[in-house]
């Protein structure tokens, strides 16, 4: 992806039809150079206290660190390219603009905070600036209490990833006064004030959970809730 940065919207959009001009006549592309193939890319490397991942390789956390810290729950884990300029990430899956990932969350205490953290690893993020960057939604999907067999969608909380963020977002989420289990889903999509063609194409790499002494649990996919 060419990436530039200037407070002149004049000066950008002059140096983004340049660059775009000389990488199709070359044969290139808009956003950069050639990418790996997902079979390529290393996995991330195993945290000491992420329980999800191989343990054999990694360093053993210090007693208690993991529980005082909150430990890493591996959620999912693969290759989501987002972007206006499909396969340029080799075997990764393409998505379009936005992607939508479905989680359960389950309080494992009725004690302790009622609140839980997600972490969002991506690659190749390299947002503009002067745009707000990439939006991150995470809604809650609970019954219709109007409509027997239907479900309403509210929004937990709403951020932004951008080229601070180093490819990895935090996202804090408040589930006080909802009810366990709890079925949420992270919706990554592009920032789309970028004009079309020049998009920030990236990709959603990893979706983990971290509860301060597990006090949630979480796992891929929407499971159904206990029947009475």
């Amino acid at each position: 992806m060419a990436t530039f940065s200037t407070t002149s919207k004049t000066m950008r959009f002059g140096v983004m039809a340049a660059v775009t001009v000389v990488a199709l006549t070359v044969g290139g592309s808009a956003s950069g150079g050639a990418r790996l193939a997902t079979s390529e890319r290393l996995a991330p490397a195993a945290g000491a206290c992420d329980r999800n991942l191989g343990t054999a390789a990694r360093t053993p956390a210090a007693p208690g660190a993991c529980r005082a810290a909150g430990t890493p729950e591996l959620i999912w884990q693969g290759h989501i390219h987002l972007g206006d300029e499909p396969g340029i990430y080799g075997d990764a899956l393409y998505s379009g603009l936005s992607t939508e990932i479905p989680i359960t969350l389950e309080r494992t205490s009725t004690s302790g905070p009622e609140r839980t953290t997600l972490v969002l690893e991506t690659e190749d993020v390299q947002t503009f600036e002067g745009y707000p960057g990439h939006q991150i939604t995470v809604y809650l999907h609970v019954p219709d209490p109007e409509q027997p067999f239907h479900s309403d969608q509210v929004v937990l909380t709403r951020t932004r990833l951008t080229s601070a963020d180093n490819n990895r977002k935090e996202i804090r989420v408040n589930l006080a006064g909802r009810q366990s289990p709890y079925h949420v889903s992270v919706q990554i999509r592009q920032d789309t004030e970028v004009p079309a063609g020049a998009l920030d194409d990236f990709q959603v790499t990893r979706l983990s959970n971290v509860a301060t002494d597990f006090g949630y649990i979480a796992s891929y996919g929407f499971t159904p809730p206990p029947v009475n």
